[in-house]
């Protein structure tokens, strides 16, 4: 069986991805959905600044209530309707931002772990294959450098 990633290679393997939290502040074990709507539309600046410096490829929302959050809040008014939702598997839907990133909807493992962790790494995996498959991200080493 799979043993556990020890600290090299799971920096390694995350060295070439950025993970943001659309709510800034710590909170309690679970999040309050309503919470995170407030937090988000008074600082929906700050979150698109960082979407900007990171330049991302792929954007993973860690459930659809995430990506309502972010289509909802983050996205400029008349860039909402044009991120086209598709249902990909039974797990994840996908979109395109406006910046060209594309979008996965995708289960926030927390609070699935009875669905199996092997089960839901097989369907991340296969998001992630259908979406470069498609045309939607192109697999890359390292990040792009910003020009000045």
């Amino acid at each position: 069986g799979e043993g556990p990633i020890d600290v090299e290679m799971r920096r390694k393997l995350l060295r070439p991805f950025a993970f943001i939290n659309l709510k800034k502040v710590p909170g309690g074990p679970v999040a309050r959905i309503n919470r995170i709507h407030d937090y988000v539309r008074a600082n929906r600046d700050f979150i698109r600044q960082q979407l900007a410096i990171c330049d991302p490829d792929l954007v993973v929302c860690c459930g659809d209530d995430v990506w309502d959050v972010l289509t909802g809040h983050v996205l400029p008014e008349e860039a909402k309707s044009r991120v086209g939702e598709v249902r990909i598997n039974s797990e994840a839907s996908a979109g395109t931002l406006p910046s060209g990133a594309a979008l996965l909807s995708y289960w926030h493992p927390q609070p699935r772990r009875s669905l199996g962790t092997a089960f839901l790494r097989e369907k991340f995996r296969e998001s992630i294959e259908t979406l470069v498959r498609e045309g939607r991200v192109k697999l890359r080493t390292g990040f792009r450098k910003r020009e000045a």
